[in-house]
């Protein structure tokens, strides 16, 4: 990160010193490399934490649009229904013979 002027940007050349200060020695250009990849590294980090916190903040404002799940009574409730409208389906059927008779001669039907 060079500013306009050709020096080193005032983060990196903290970086740097603070780098050289740990190591004991005065800030030297390997300093100025290391503070250079280690903000970067950082700047990358950060970028993709915040990436993936959009993603997740995106996912929980769809999800919250969304129906909530039938849920366990419902299923029951809904296979009931199935059942009551198949066995009404089914006494209808028996209680119509002529119906019967005209199903049993459609073509690929099966014996009733």
């Amino acid at each position: 990160m060079k500013n306009p002027s050709g020096g080193l940007d005032r983060l990196e050349r903290l970086v740097a010193e603070a780098l050289a200060r740990e190591a004991g020695t005065e800030p030297s250009p390997a300093h100025a490399d290391m503070a250079r990849r280690l903000l970067a590294e950082h700047a990358f980090l950060h970028l993709h934490n915040r990436v993936a916190e959009i993603r997740r903040e995106a996912v929980d404002e769809h999800l919250s649009r969304l129906r909530s799940p039938l849920g366990f009574w419902g299923a029951v409730g809904a296979t009931l229904l199935a059942l009551a409208l198949a066995g009404g389906l089914a006494l209808f059927l028996a209680s119509q013979p002529a119906l019967l008779d005209w199903l049993r001669l459609l073509p690929g039907s099966l014996s009733l």
